[in-house]
């Protein structure tokens, strides 16, 4: 009875003011939604520094060839401004940088995938050096690298039957490695690149 007698008067003031009831009940609607859209903003915000940023530690320096920018002309002058980081670029800090413990590159493209008769569009493609997963933090949702795996913890199958693992090893072994290059005449002029090709070879295998 207490609530029913101020629920009558409420109902008949809305229907003796029916626009200033609209717009009172536009303006909260417009309210919340204006709220939502903020917390969504923010929530996208922090979900991607947490994504590409912080899960690296703070022992970890990026290089992109964009910064955060969230104006569009800014955005427009940078692409123009800024060159493109090539592969290069990655060999010549990583040849030539001497207090990072390692350097690693990752590259992100939106391209086209196919398996079989399926077709998949604007899928997110991601490339990395094998050292990234050292560095790169990644939830199992979005394809962490795994580098923590003992024998029990995984099993293998071939067509469907249960396969015996009789060899698994995580630690970095020494390998003996030879090289042979073509001296002949027909090299003579190509000889200084072959060579020059043979020792980055190497190097890159440190």
């Amino acid at each position: 009875m207490l609530l029913r007698e101020p629920a009558v008067v409420a109902l008949q003031t809305m229907r003796a003011h029916k626009l200033r009831s609209f717009l009172m009940l536009l303006g909260i609607v417009l309210s919340v939604s204006t709220l939502i859209i903020v917390v969504a903003l923010i929530e996208g915000t922090n979900q991607y520094i947490a994504n590409t940023v912080a899960n690296m530690g703070s022992n970890v320096f990026l290089v992109h060839q964009f910064p955060l920018i969230t104006d569009a002309e800014q955005f427009i002058k940078a692409r123009r401004r800024n060159k493109k980081i090539t592969w290069d670029d990655f060999e010549a800090m990583r040849d030539g940088l001497k207090l990072p413990k390692a350097v690693g590159v990752e590259v992100r493209v939106f391209g086209k995938l196919r398996y079989g008769q399926q077709d998949m569009q604007d899928v997110n493609v991601r490339g990395v050096t094998a050292n990234i997963g050292d560095m790169d933090v990644q939830e199992p949702a979005t394809g962490r690298y795994i580098t923590d795996l003992e024998t029990d913890d995984f099993s293998v199958f071939e067509d469907g039957v249960k396969q015996e693992v009789t060899f698994f090893n995580k630690t970095n072994l020494p390998i003996a490695l030879a090289l042979l290059l073509d001296t002949s005449a027909s090299m003579e002029t190509k000889l200084q690149t072959a060579q020059e090709a043979a020792i980055g070879f190497g190097r890159r295998l440190r």
